[in-house]
This record gives C-alpha cells, structure tokens and sequence, in this order.
C-alpha cells in the first residue's frame, strides 16, 4: 500500500528534518569553538619511571612495550620515550639483548583511566609489577567537525572465528572476559593487565554448524551468562568452576541488551534472523535481516533493520519504509550515550582497506552521520551491544594476521 500523506503532516515532517539540521549545525559550531584539551602525561610517565627504578635499580633491561589502550600509535610512542628518557637518568638502560632484566609495559585502560603496567622479570627471580593510571582525556579527531566520537577500545584477539565477547566488571574495571567461539565458550580474568584463561568449555552439537557462524553471549544475574548459537542455546552454571548445560531446538534470539521486547527466530543453516518475532510487531513484520535495533519514540518504537536485501529497512508500527543509499554493512547495534539519547553504531564496506564503523542519529526517518569513520583492518563481521547498553562489542577479521580481533565501541562526546 502506498502512503499517503496531507499538506499539514509534509509540512510537519520538514520542520522536524529542519529543526534537527539547524540543531546538529550549530551543536557543531559550539564544538568547534572549544579549545581541545590537551592530554599531559608527564606525572604518570615520571611515577612509572621511578616504580621501575626502585625495582631494577641501575641496569640494563631489555624491553617489550605494548599499547593495548585506545591511545594512537603516535601517543603511545611518544609516552614510551619519556619513559626511557625517565628511566635513563635513573640509571636504567635499555639494550637490545644480553641482560638478565627485562621490562615489558603494557599500556592498557579502564572505563575512567589509562592504566599501565610494568612487568620486570631478572633471571629466574619472581616477576614483580608496578601500575600507575592516569585520567583519560577524550580527544577529538583533528580537524573533526563531528557532534560525538567512537571511542575504540581493544579487548582480545585469536586466530579461531570469535562470535562474541562479554566483559565482566568490578567497579568499572575489567575482571572478566567471556569469549565465545564456533567450538567454546571461554573464561579469562584479568591479570597485570593481561587476560588469563581460567577454564575452556566445549559447546556440544549434534547438527553440523553452517558455513557462516553467528553466536550471542548475554550476561545474567541469577548465573553467569547464556549463550545462543544457531539451533543451540546454553546456560551456565552461577559458580566457579563453571559448567554449561546445552539444549538444541529453535529458540529465539534476545534482540536487546536487557533481554527485553521481541526475540528473533535465528536460521539454524544460515547465518540471519528469519523475520519472524517472538511477539511480533504492530503492524508489518520485518523481512529476513542480519541485525535489528529499537529505538525509542515518544509513543512508539522504530525499528531499524538490516535485511538480507541490502538495505535499511525502518518499521514503525504502521509501515516498512525502505531507506535506499546508506551504504551500510550488515552489521549495526544499539548504544547509548552521555551525549543523550540512543543511537546506532553501524558498519560500512570501504572496499580493500577493511570496514569502518561511524555513529548515526535517525531522528525522522533519514539517518544522520553524527562522527567520524573508526577504521577496522578487515571486514567487520559481528557487532553486539554490552549488557549495560553503553558499549558495543565489535569483531573484525585482520587479513594482516588471519586473527579475528575484539574491541569495545562507546559513544563520547566531542568537546
């Protein structure tokens, strides 16, 4: 059926579309205005510097220097020379080999801080480490003229096929981490600022897996976490040493962080959502699709769906509106913000170079590029958002190293 609409409610639509430009105009105006903060290290760097020191005394140490953070290479490399320049008028001396000391630094972070970790090592002698944190500065890409900013934060990377991950936290610090894979559900906690495998679990299947896998896992309250796979579900036990106990059958998908609203029906051979919904949507049902969010409306909810077709499609309650030349990927996830309100994180092809992920507003219909491009080495191949709705598990391919690599997406804002 063709929508029809009158005079008065065309000219209620453009004053919406309207009034969100001339928001987003000037909201980056205002932006623009502000000085960027500058980020200064030079506290941290001189206490890590003088934890070293006190461990090592005047030597020569060999090293390994890590930047596991979401800090640039360029600020990474910049950090490690004023720590050895630290470090050398203490009398700490890096060689290319031949000591009994080594050093390794990793730079890493938490939800508030930077935090990074010094590792010693000499001869067979206990390693001892010594940590300091440092506020993290959120900082603008240069030259942006974005409303907010994708903030990347790397988590895990393996050469089997991860599905999905999911961080556990301790007073906003990451204690645990939960990977899953085509085979396995894994358990890792961290240590000196490196996760530490504490148990490996086998998925049983009786059926073959399809050739395209997908996986979900989801926090739990009551025990760990549940998992979801194509033609499987499993549930965890709520104790250490875990246990997973599985069932096969059509179960349908959670579709949102909190477990709330609709499920989706997962293809068991292929590696999409069959469209039907588990309680169906007002209105029409979604076609066949890859990813699906809801976002709330004053007294609705619009979905926005991935199809299989290619394109964005947009269900109200009352119609599917198909949303042609977002140059989309098949991957997208819900995420809210400090910034206000919810948005979508969403992943586009950008050919040879690997896939990007940029942040959008769909305020009327027409999605709204709210940040810069966060680039990716490969193809991204799964996006889930984190069980407190603040954060975006996103894995990608690295054709570089044939591993699939795990990072953290959140939303921050550019100022």
């Amino acid at each position: 059926m063709t929508a029809i609409y009158t005079v008065p409610e065309i000219q209620m639509r453009n004053l919406r579309r309207g009034f969100w430009r001339r928001l987003c105009y000037l909201s980056l105006i205002l932006l623009r205005a502000l000085p960027a903060p500058a980020a200064d290290f030079a506290t941290p760097e001189r206490q890590l510097a003088q934890k070293i020191s006190s461990i090592t005394g005047p030597a020569a140490i060999t090293l390994e220097w890590i930047n596991r953070s979401s800090l640039s290479a360029k600020d990474g490399e910049q950090i490690r020379r004023d720590v050895l320049s630290q470090l050398g008028s203490l009398g700490v001396r890096l060689v290319e080999s031949g000591s009994s000391a080594s050093l390794r630094v990793t730079l890493s972070e938490s939800a508030q801080n930077y935090v990074w970790v010094a590792e010693i090592r000499r001869g067979s002698d206990e390693p001892r480490v010594a940590i300091v944190s440092a506020p993290r500065v959120e900082l603008a890409p240069a030259g942006s003229n974005s409303v907010v900013a994708v903030r990347k934060t790397w988590l895990w990377s393996q050469p089997e096929a991860v599905l999905d991950a999911a961080v556990i936290e301790d007073n906003g610090n990451p204690s645990y981490l939960v990977v899953l894979d085509n085979e396995r559900v894994s358990l890792y906690r961290m240590q000196n600022a490196n996760w530490q495998q504490e148990q490996s679990l086998v998925i049983p299947h009786a059926k073959p897996w399809p050739r395209d896998m997908r996986g979900r896992v989801l926090l739990r309250k009551d025990h760990l976490f549940d998992l979801y796979l194509p033609g499987v579900t499993c549930s965890s036990s709520a104790k250490a040493p875990l246990t997973i106990s599985c069932k096969e059958g059509d179960e349908p998908w959670p579709l949102a962080a909190e477990d709330s609203g609709p499920r989706a029906f997962h293809s068991s051979t292929r590696n999409f959502f069959t469209g039907v919904l588990k309680p169906a949507l007002p209105g029409p049902q979604p076609p066949r699709f890859y990813s699906a969010v809801p976002l709330a409306r004053e007294k609705y909810t619009l979905w926005a769906v991935t199809a299989v077709d290619g394109q964005l499609h947009l269900l109200d309650g009352m119609r599917d509106q198909v949303i042609p030349g977002t140059g989309w990927g098949s991957q997208m996830a819900a995420v809210q913000n400090a910034c206000g309100g919810s948005h979508v994180l969403a992943s586009r092809e950008d050919g040879a170079s690997g896939d990007s992920v940029r942040a959008y507003a769909i305020p009327d219909r027409e999605p709204v590029a709210l940040s810069a491009p966060v680039d990716f080495n490969g193809p991204v191949t799964a996006m889930w958002t984190g069980a407190d709705g603040h954060d975006v598990t996103t894995i990608s391919r690295n054709p570089q190293t044939g591993n699939f690599d795990v990072y953290r997406l959140a939303i921050v804002c550019n100022q």
